[in-house]
């Protein structure tokens, strides 16, 4: 299993990238301005090797690239040539494979096997959600490392199904309330099992005001497509009521779970208290 691992996320003004090595406790970062990438790439015969500061970044890291795992946020099917461009780069370096094939239309359909794709602007919600604050684009491309790194959350991000709404989550505490034997609930869709666990840590009280948390936690979250808005109001109410989330996802052929565990149970996504490793969070407070 890789121990270093390079996290890649873009807002409207930058691209950052973020470097976790887990061996030696080393956090690396940086970032670029989408002005200065376009210049870049519409120079006469520029290449994508040839971003400078991207390019020495990626030098700078002292790790072995094809050692390394690369987790990308893509937007959606039609690859823009900025991302065309950092693929080419990160290839060029071998961090990863890039294959190309044209199409009949004359478009042209390229894959990079290796480069987990992540929707655009999760890791900035799960940056926020761990920390509790707004991140740097640089924060967030660190959490994208980490992301790539916690797999199992990346198949909870990255999950198409419906989680827990706010009723069946009353519901569950509900019934914990009624019976101490009562622990878990799940709900199954798409290609995923969540499901929810009370711990000793577990409260019980204000459970009224649930759906109202899940629904300020959906709206602040509302510029994720509608059903990863979702997936961070659960996070919010798991974490106001200490609640252990779980999810199982046939997608995960590399789990240490027995098949019944990964059909019940599978791995925790949220596990209260959580937060981020003490040497990640050192760096963010250096910057």
């Amino acid at each position: 299993m890789p121990n270093a691992f390079l996290g890649i996320v873009q807002d409207s003004n930058n691209l950052a990238l973020g470097f976790l090595d887990f061996v030696r406790q080393r956090v690396s970062y940086a970032s670029v301005s989408m002005t200065e990438i376009s210049a870049t790439l519409s120079a006469i015969k520029s290449r994508p090797e040839e971003i400078p500061k991207v390019g020495f970044f990626l030098d700078s890291l002292g790790t072995v690239p094809n050692e390394v795992e690369v987790l990308m946020e893509i937007p959606g099917t039609n690859v823009s040539t900025t991302y065309a461009n950092f693929l080419a780069l990160l290839a060029k370096k071998g961090y990863c494979k890039l294959s190309f094939q044209a199409l009949e239309n004359g478009q042209v359909l390229f894959t990079a096997p290796g480069v987990k794709p992540l929707a655009p602007h999760i890791a900035k919600s799960y940056a926020q959600f761990l920390t509790g604050r707004a991140c740097s684009i640089e924060e967030c491309a660190v959490v994208a490392a980490l992301i790539a790194k916690e797999r199992d959350v990346f198949y909870f991000l990255t999950s198409r199904g419906i989680v827990h709404s706010s009723q069946d989550i009353l519901q569950f505490m509900r019934e914990c309330v009624k019976n101490n034997q009562y622990r878990w609930a799940s709900v199954a869709s798409g290609e995923e099992i969540y499901t929810l666990e009370r711990i000793a840590a577990t409260r019980f009280d204000n459970l009224d005001t649930i759906p109202l948390e899940y629904a300020l936690a959906a709206t602040k979250h509302a510029f994720l497509r509608e059903n990863d808005a979702l997936k961070f109001a659960l996070l919010a109410v798991c974490n106001l009521w200490s609640i252990r989330l779980r999810c199982s996802s046939s997608r995960n052929q590399e789990a240490n779970l027995t098949q019944h565990q990964k059909e019940i149970f599978g791995q925790a996504i949220f596990d209260p208290p959580q937060g981020i490793a003490s040497w990640i969070t050192a760096a963010f407070r250096s910057r």
